[in-house]
């Protein structure tokens, strides 16, 4: 997750869809004032990445100390999963704990940014990412099925879309361009994202989208069910999947 307060920009950070290399990119115009999460405990190299580009790195994300008693079980959990001081805000924060920590003034003031891609692809770049060894794309989302449908946290509260501009996938640099025109003081963004490769050639490329569905049809109707948000709203399909990695 990142905020920055000038030009009042808030990026909610999906799975699997380019997030981390875009949050590299957006780092560069980051205020002392602003929000930046950690990378994650699987983003040691992409900080080191930041760091080596000059770019702001985690600030402000931080739960204050005078809170740290009164903080639930879970976010204890998620920080000694992390490795990390509990974070008030985090990398793949929901759009509904976004809005509470943020606060209504500052969350109706900001741009709710967000990316989206065929969740069909986000599957299959999820199984390779955190499989196994030798873990079939059927086993992992029998183990793993909750995952499916879980970027909606960053797309919807209650139901309802929060986000005010959606950058798709498949033509992020269409997108950012949409974000330099709006904000010129963004200009350079794009040129930024397209020479970053954050977490790329986990997934091999001689084996298409649907040829792992077609060994694994309940996973097919379990993205069917679970992924309607994207497939409604953005008119994806398994038969307009690209296969890109």
């Amino acid at each position: 997750m990142i905020l920055l307060r000038e030009p009042g920009l808030l990026f909610l950070k999906p799975h699997k869809v380019a997030g981390t290399s875009f949050e590299i990119a957006l780092s560069a115009f980051a205020g002392p004032d602003d929000i930046i999460s950690p990378l994650g405990l699987r983003g040691r190299e992409d900080e080191a990445t930041r760091k080596a580009l000059g770019f702001a790195g985690p600030r402000n994300y931080r739960w204050p100390f005078h809170r740290l008693p009164y903080l639930p079980q879970g976010e204890w959990r998620i920080a000694r999963r992390q490795r990390q001081w509990p974070g008030r805000f985090r990398s793949h924060l929901s759009a509904q704990l976004a809005r509470e920590r943020l606060g209504e003034a500052l969350w109706q003031r900001v741009t709710k940014v967000s990316i989206v891609r065929n969740p069909y692809e986000t599957a299959v770049s999820t199984y390779y990412w955190q499989r196994r060894e030798g873990e079939s794309f059927a086993d992992f989302w029998r183990r793993n099925a909750g995952r499916i449908g879980r970027n909606n946290h960053s797309y919807l509260i209650g139901g309802d879309d929060v986000i005010d501009l959606y950058l798709r996938y498949e033509a992020m640099g269409e997108g950012i361009a949409e974000l330099e025109r709006r904000w010129p003081q963004l200009a350079g963004l794009g040129g930024t994202f397209a020479s970053l490769t954050a977490k790329a050639g986990f997934r091999p490329r001689d084996r298409s989208v649907a040829s792992h569905f077609a060994d694994a049809p309940e996973v097919a109707a379990l993205v069917e069910r679970e992924c309607r948000f994207e497939l409604d709203r953005f008119g994806y399909s398994l038969d307009c999947a690209t296969g890109r990695p």
